[in-house]
């Protein structure tokens, strides 16, 4: 189960997702209002059934009515830590014994709000006596987990066959999903309904120190997802679509499985609950099993409906999120949800401007000006239940910065609010939207899912159809008024992604230069780091991934100032990297892609800690060096080169030859934000300056490379044909 939280609402990628399927009626097969059978318990729970024969297996939702934007000051982040809970068992399922489990997760409990209030006494709290309950608690959730099985309902679930089994919280709603052998219809309902009747919290805070390790990775360590957090605190005052669904790290810390039960009270009763069954089933099986399994589950209120909403907007918003990536640009504009006929027409305008490799944003700004290295638009951001946002994301491309980013987006804006759409784009743009969703909608599991969303989010499925005629209808009269209404100036919300300002401490920076000056007479004279113009490397590499260890061949050259080209050969596949002020890409397999964003960054980077480590006049000079005066960490420097990327180098207590070098990117293997060491050995002298002929390399703490030198030249000649980019 890889549970997710998500910006985008769950309902917007998949309100129109059916209705191409009701166009099959053309076909001679029945329409899909046609097939869908639905069932009404007493007690409000909603089930859905599609009814195929092609193949012995089920798609499956269970979908809640309650999301992220329905919570409160104190809670926020409360519906995802739902998600992860209702894994965790039952009073049958996740334990060896409740009986001797619950006195233990009892006291858990009672030691957590017994902290919690003495916490509120502030400036009078006993602080000790926090800690004595704290500590207490932790001996308590060990004594709980000796009865715990960790996983059993994903592992019961795996063991009859389960596929796609996951779930997701968004703004809008709540949902588990999976696919099924069609004979375990009835294991699933049991478990299902067991999880509303008697779901147990366990290991709560334990889980809760996860939840906050995912919001790092997702937001802390994600530059998109630090912007786009901040982007919606910019543009939503006091609706919830403003605040993240993962939680803010304060509300984490301080909430309560009581807190969460009493949530779980409010917002999980069966009125809220829309089940989806597509597949190999009989439809009044399905209702039978579903009266047996749910039916006495007691129906509740349902809770008050959001009425908090923003004022309209006036004036320009702007702001700059500083994180140590890559700039991006996020921008966007308030408008109405769906069923409005605006929605419909703005989804036909995300399609025109990014649907596809001969959109217009790709086309101009991506191929032709190559302002941009990417581009993306959302016309329903971060999601659909209420008012939301038409929202554009895009990365500029070097040597280009945001703010002509900015203009060459405006001026297509522009063109969009000005020229009339001609008709043969506009079918294109229709019939795009209509594939797509046909290709997500193939399977029971797809066709499930969707079901269940748009049920639980606007408490009636069809709207998927009426969403199909609404996009049917737009004219191109409809686009080019609804370009004019919302795109204007002074109703934007601009978020740019900048690199940190740097404000060295000059009592550091003079230790720095201290510290850099002896790894500068470790490594050679003046007058031979002075003289290096270029270098060239040869090694064998030995690399350790979690599927087994393999060797590759490697090969670089560096030319000064700002050129590298790499060629790596693994399985006698080859695979060539180029990097250069104004680009970056990689040649393998005879295709040319082009590399950009936060991994040309990467590359940068990697050249600015090679030439650092030469210590040649360019590679020092441009960069900001700070060291430490402790004496423990005198020859430790950190460094932030012209990328501004920034990396830690540490010098040998005796020689002052660099040690090791420390900086943050992406795991290789997982593409997961992960913390890099290089570690220096063998030194030998080429051409009067001092290199490493082995550098072994670790991720988080596990090795991953091992580099031994088998060739170093300095001051090799340079072939400038390396250096350009080869044809298409």
């Amino acid at each position: 189960m890889k549970s997710s939280h998500r910006h985008r609402g769950a309902i917007a990628s998949l309100l129109l997702a059916l209705a191409p399927v009701a166009s099959f009626a053309a076909k001679g097969a029945p329409s899909l209002e046609s097939k869908v059978r639905e069932f009404h318990l007493e007690n409000g729970l909603t089930i859905l059934v599609v009814e195929n024969h092609d193949s012995p297996t089920i798609g499956l939702a269970t979908c809640f009515r309650v999301g992220g934007a329905e919570e409160r000051p104190g809670v926020n982040g409360v519906t995802h830590i739902l998600e992860h809970m209702l894994f965790k068992g039952t009073t049958e399922v996740g334990t060896k014994d409740w009986a001797a489990e619950k006195p233990h997760f009892d006291r858990v409990e009672e030691l957590t709000l017994e902290a919690k209030r003495e916490k509120a006494k502030g400036i009078a709290a006993d602080t000790t006596r926090i800690r004595e309950l704290l500590d207490e608690r932790a001996k308590e959730e060990a004594a709980a987990n000796e009865f715990v099985v960790d996983n059993e309902l994903m592992g019961i679930y795996n063991e009859v066959g389960a596929v796609n089994l996951n779930a997701f919280t968004s703004y809008d709603v709540t949902a588990y999903i999976l696919a099924l052998p069609s004979n375990r219809l009835d294991l699933w309902m049991h478990l299902e309904s067991e999880r509303l009747r008697r779901p147990i919290l366990r290991q709560f805070y334990t889980e809760i120190e996860n939840i906050i390790e995912e919001r790092r990775l997702v937001v802390d360590a994600d530059p998109e997802g630090s912007l786009d957090e901040r982007f919606l605190a910019a543009a939503y005052d006091a609706h919830w679509y403003g605040y993240p669904i993962i939680g803010y790290p304060s509300d984490l810390r301080t909430v309560t499985r009581t807190e969460t039960e009493e949530w779980f009270a409010r917002y999980y009763s069966p009125n809220q609950v829309t089940l989806a069954i597509v597949g190999d089933v009989d439809p009044e099986n399905v209702r039978a099993l579903a009266e047996k399994s749910f039916g006495d589950l007691p129906r509740q209120d349902p809770p008050e409906p959001l009425e908090t909403f923003d004022l309209p907007k006036a004036g320009e918003r702007r702001i700059e999120v500083e994180y140590d990536a890559e700039a991006r640009l996020r921008m966007g504009w308030h408008k109405q949800n769906a069923p409005s006929p605006d929605d419909a027409a703005l989804r036909i305008v995300s399609q025109l401007l990014a649907g596809g490799p001969s959109s217009r944003l790709v086309k101009s700004l991506v191929e032709d000006k190559q302002i941009a290295a990417s581009v993306q638009t959302d016309h329903e951001f971060p999601g659909a239940r209420w008012p939301n946002l038409f929202s554009i994301l895009a990365l500029p491309r070097a040597p280009h910065d945001t703010k002509q980013l900015e203009a060459a987006l405006w001026e297509e804006l522009e063109r969009l609010k000005q020229e009339p759409v001609p008709d043969r784009e506009l079918q294109k743009a229709k019939n795009q939207i209509k594939a797509g969703f046909v290709r997500d909608m193939e399977s029971n599991f797809g066709l499930a899912v969707a079901l269940a969303v748009a049920q639980a989010g606007f408490q009636d499925w069809r709207v998927m159809l009426e969403a199909q005629r609404a996009i049917d209808a737009v004219t191109p009269q409809d686009v080019r008024r609804v370009a004019r209404e919302t795109f204007k100036k002074n109703r934007t919300i601009v978020a740019t992604l900048v690199k940190p300002a740097v404000e060295a401490d000059p009592a550091r920076e003079e230790a720095g230069a201290r510290v850099l000056l002896r790894m500068k007479k470790a490594l050679g004279s003046a007058e031979s780091l002075g003289a290096i113009r270029s270098l060239e490397t040869t090694s064998e590499v030995a690399i350790t991934t979690p599927a087994g260890s393999m060797t590759a061949q490697s090969k670089t050259l560096y030319a000064l100032p700002d050129r590298m080209a790499s060629e790596m050969t693994v399985f006698g596949q080859k695979m060539t990297t180029v990097a250069r002020s104004d680009g970056a890409w990689r040649t393998q397999q005879g295709g040319v892609v082009d590399v950009a964003g936060d991994d040309a960054a990467e590359l940068r980077a990697d050249f600015e800690r090679e030439m650092f480590l030469l210590a040649t006049p360019d590679g020092t000079a441009r960069s900001i060096v700070e060291g430490f005066l402790d004496d423990k960490t005198a020859s430790r420097m950190d460094v932030r080169g012209p990328s501004g990327r920034a990396f830690a180098v540490t010098l040998e207590p005796k020689s002052g030859l660099p040690e090791s070098a420390t900086y943050e990117g992406k795991n290789p293997m997982s593409g997961a934000p992960a913390r890099f060491v290089e570690t220096y050995s063998d030194w030998r002298v080429v051409g009067g300056v001092r290199r490493p002929h082995r550098i072994l390399t670790s991720i988080d703490g596990a090795p991953f490379a091992d580099a031994t030198m088998t060739s170093v030249q300095i001051n090799v000649p340079i072939d400038d044909s390396v250096f350009e980019k080869p044809a298409p």
